[in-house]
């Protein structure tokens, strides 16, 4: 079998084949995994499917588990929170870990029978007569995985088309040296912005939502025009940028929607972003795509079209729900104007309503 990209959907998938013993190639177009980058938020459902294939238990060893999510005006006021604990699942809590870390950790979990090629970059598919699709060229193979992102070659290839789209969304990404605040996932939320701050062991995951009140400052890479508006924002600003001098020490991420369709020609699986993009806001994007990876590893060892078609049926069915959700999610919390101001306010009343409180964790988590 023949996996199209290393990021989180095809290394997991890669990951599950090969503790089945299935022989697959991993095809990377960069030269090596990346390093450095930011880090992202682990939901529990990412958390489960990280614990399937064996990943979670030396993650969490280096890692720090919270329960607790809180929302705030940009001067410290509590508006809502939410504990996982209530979700009664498995994995009820929620980590941040660094992007290369996790990728590194999930490429050590690679067995014997899985090969990683750097360096190789797949845009076409070759068919048989009968269209089906056998491989990349140069690599025959059974079955084809496509997990090559946001931008993928192979949904061009295989003539799917994008719909729900939306976007781009951009936001200022960084890690501080060192651990700030309680042991929660705070998000400061103001007028058009939602800007957040995850603690880690070794340091903090923040992020910046870009919009018209700072976004000439970040195109143009101002970095003190730029930190003047954040400090606005977040009342740890000045703690969280300590040490850093410029944008060379920040990333900019910038998310987008969309839904792939078709997803699953035969002989090929879209999976991750290939297949569907959520809103960075929902922190979905890597936890969708780990359990997309593993799923699909799944059913491809059970080697049958029907456990196949199944798992792509339930992953449709939950992005046709999930893609336009998040939409709605990121332009809530954002609240770009006093409409959805009013709509995230009408979020702080439910989040104390137990019932609507835990329905609203099950949706993101």
């Amino acid at each position: 079998m023949v996996i199209v990209g290393a990021g989180f959907a095809g290394l997991s998938a890669a990951v599950r084949l090969s503790q089945g013993g299935r022989e697959c190639v991993v095809l990377e177009r960069r030269a090596e995994l990346p390093t450095s980058g930011g880090a992202i938020a682990l939901q529990p459902n990412g958390l489960e499917a990280l614990a399937r294939i064996g990943v979670l238990e030396p993650l969490l060893a280096e890692s720090l588990p919270f329960v607790h999510g809180v929302q705030r005006t940009p001067r410290g006021r509590e508006l809502a929170r939410y504990d996982y604990g209530e979700l009664g699942r498995e994995c009820s809590y929620v980590l941040a870990v660094r992007r290369a870390r996790l990728l590194r950790l999930l490429a050590d979990a690679l067995g014997p029978s899985a090969e990683m090629r750097f360096g190789s970059e797949a845009s076409e598919v070759t068919r048989a007569a009968n269209g089906r699709v056998t491989g990349v060229p140069g690599q025959p193979a059974s079955f084809v995985v496509a997990a090559d992102g946001y931008g993928s070659r192979l949904r061009g290839a295989i003539g799917a088309r994008l719909v729900s789209r939306s976007g781009p969304f951009p936001y200022v990404l960084g890690v501080a040296p060192r651990r700030l605040g309680e042991d929660a996932a705070v998000m400061y939320l103001g007028h058009g912005f939602a800007d957040g701050m995850i603690p880690m062991p070794d340091g903090t995951d923040f992020w910046d939502t870009v919009n018209d009140e700072n976004r000439a400052a970040v195109e143009a890479r101002d970095f003190e025009t730029w930190r003047e508006t954040y400090r606005r924002r977040v009342p740890h600003a000045d703690e969280l940028l300590d040490g850093f001098s410029s944008f060379d020490d920040l990333s900019v991420l910038v998310g987008r929607t969309h839904r792939a369709v078709p997803s699953s020609p035969p002989g090929i699986a879209l999976v991750g972003d290939a297949a569907a993009a959520v809103h960075p806001h929902s922190g979905q994007g890597t936890n969708s795509a780990l359990v997309d990876g593993v799923g699909i590893g799944d059913a491809l060892l059970d080697g049958s079209d029907e456990a196949l078609a199944a798992h792509v049926r339930r992953r449709n069915r939950r992005m046709r729900r999930m893609v336009p959700y998040s939409r709605f999610i990121g332009v809530t919390l954002d609240a770009p104007n006093a409409f959805w101001r009013l709509l995230r306010f009408e979020g702080y009343v439910a989040a104390r309503i137990p019932l609507m409180r835990r329905a609203f964790l099950r949706q993101i988590a």
